[in-house]
């Protein structure tokens, strides 16, 4: 059974010192890194998208998310489908990937182009959607070192499928473009989204008001690796896909019980 993230509840003056404005409406989701178990996370995000859709707009007021669970938070923010995203273009694209030689120096370019045609095509408006509810995790790279930021304003659906590229950004392995070219210091997100998504600090435990739930690749299978490499098999993809699916519809009242339905 998964584990429900702590929440602390702390005292106005806290938050505003901490987060510099109030936190938003609602409930707060994070989606953690995931690399090549992205796909079990699209299954996720599609069970809850199936039994929770209109909950999740109207309870959820922030998504955050880490690396390659930047997509996952990208749906849940916006409401485009997980699963006809997985269906429509997600498998396509790693056909298309196996069939040019694998997935090493290409994948993040391939999926920048793929996915933002698809957006594009689905949902125009999606950067307008998502800002001021969406909140990406990047690790900004200067002179000084590698502080932790977090975007949450979008000028168009390219500004915003860049910075989750930027955050899911595998150096060198994945991708041949450097991420300077998407994001002229800003790169990988990191694992796991640990604090509040308006606060891009790390912090131990929130700190703000809100109920929030963290969602993880290995939230109802402890034996999953913690690092999967991305598979170029649709096959194998597919069916993480529906293991996520299936186990998140068996964890249903895990999500009931933290929407409050």
């Amino acid at each position: 059974m998964m584990m429900l993230t702590r929440v602390a509840r702390s005292p106005p003056s806290m938050l505003s010192r901490r987060l510099g404005s109030a936190a938003p409406p609602g409930k707060q989701l994070a989606c953690a890194g995931c690399a090549g178990m992205f796909p079990y996370m699209l299954g996720v995000v599609a069970a809850m998208q199936d039994d929770f859709g209109d909950v999740l707009r109207t309870e959820v007021g922030a998504v955050g998310g880490a690396s390659a669970g930047t997509f996952g938070a990208l749906l849940l923010a916006t409401g485009v489908s997980a699963r006809a995203l997985h269906e429509d273009a997600h498998l396509a694209l790693v056909a298309r990937v196996r069939a040019d030689g694998g997935p090493l120096f290409r994948w993040n370019d391939c999926v920048y182009d793929a996915f933002l045609a698809y957006l594009d095509a689905v949902a125009p408006a999606a950067h307008a959607t998502a800002t001021g509810r969406l909140h990406v995790s990047l690790s900004e790279v200067t002179l000084r070192g590698v502080t932790p930021k977090k975007r949450s304003s979008f000028a168009s659906n390219a500004d915003l499928v860049d910075d989750m590229i930027a955050s899911s950004f595998v150096p060198f392995a994945y991708g041949a473009r450097p991420p300077f070219a998407f994001h002229r210091s800003r790169v990988d997100g990191g694992l796991y989204v640990d604090a509040s998504v308006q606060d891009p600090k790390p912090t131990p435990r929130p700190v703000d008001a809100c109920p929030r739930l963290v969602l993880h690749h290995r939230m109802f299978r402890r034996d999953l690796p913690f690092l999967a490499p991305i598979s170029d098999d649709a096959a194998v993809v597919d069916a993480r896909f529906h293991m996520g699916h299936d186990d998140a519809k068996r964890g249903h009242d895990v999500f009931a019980a933290f929407l409050g339905t």
